[in-house]
């Protein structure tokens, strides 16, 4: 019994040394290590729809359609980018509505971002739709790190905003 043990043993342990091989430790030169990604950059942003009226139904400029800026914030407004244009006197016809070539606006995981379409009336500039997201929400499963993010959202069940952000992974 003893002996049978002794065998086993030694079976077991050579099995266990021959499976084991330098290969499978050995990293190939040719594949890249992945970098941890720790923060988004906002490279463009489109609107595909907004209202063009305000929550009583009236439209957002008396005389003529919305002046439209952006803005992407952070909740606590510590981080924040205002688009580097307005697109004046929007009609449906015009949209969608493109901001391009804006200040990469870096931001981290952690928070929730708002992008706010404003009608710009000068000093005074009236909240159209604000769309959220949080960041951390497009780090896993099957779609992890898109190279777009669309984001909808309706209020007071007619306000609908879409915005489509253009993004790299940082």
């Amino acid at each position: 019994m003893k002996k049978l043990f002794t065998q086993s043993f030694i079976t077991l342990l050579f099995l266990t040394f021959l499976g084991c091989s330098s290969e499978d430790s050995e990293k190939n030169p040719d594949e890249e290590t992945p970098t941890l990604k720790t923060s988004i950059k906002i490279n463009k942003v489109t609107v595909t729809q907004m209202s063009f009226k305000d929550s009583y139904g009236a439209a957002w400029d008396e005389t003529n359609g919305p002046d439209v800026e952006i803005r992407i914030r952070d909740a606590y407004d510590l981080k924040s980018l205002k688009g580097p244009s307005v697109h004046n006197d929007v009609s449906p016809a015009q949209m969608p509505l493109v901001w391009e070539n804006i200040t990469p606006l870096v931001l981290p995981f952690s928070s929730m971002f708002f992008v706010e379409l404003m009608d710009n009336d000068g000093l005074y500039s009236d909240l159209m739709g604000p769309v959220y997201f949080v960041v951390s929400d497009y780090t896993s499963g099957p779609n992890a790190y898109p190279t777009t993010i669309t984001v909808t959202r309706t209020t007071l069940s007619t306000l609908t905003t879409t915005v489509k952000l253009d993004v790299t992974w940082e």
